[in-house]
């Protein structure tokens, strides 16, 4: 499925998976929903990246390209490892 979300048009992804393209707000039958962190003012989230995730947008209609009328966000990827015991 991975694979073909990258390669594959938007209508034959849709006829083989049943997932109409746009943003995920929820469950579906392949992906579960685990956890939801609410938006907030000056709010930093870690987590594991090699998790599937998203951004919770429910109003895709209302996302903007002008920085004064949206929001800014950073997506930052680090690669760490534990410390030597």
């Amino acid at each position: 499925m991975i694979q073909d979300a990258g390669r594959m048009e938007p209508a034959g992804f849709t006829a083989r998976y049943g997932i109409e393209a746009g943003y995920l707000s929820g469950s579906n039958r392949y992906f579960e929903r685990l956890a939801l962190i609410p938006a907030a003012w000056n709010r930093m989230v870690f987590y594991n990246g090699d998790l599937f995730h998203s951004g919770d947008i429910t109003a895709p209609a209302r996302l903007s390209g002008d920085p004064r009328a949206g929001r800014l966000t950073l997506n930052g990827f680090f690669t760490c490892r534990a410390a030597a015991l």
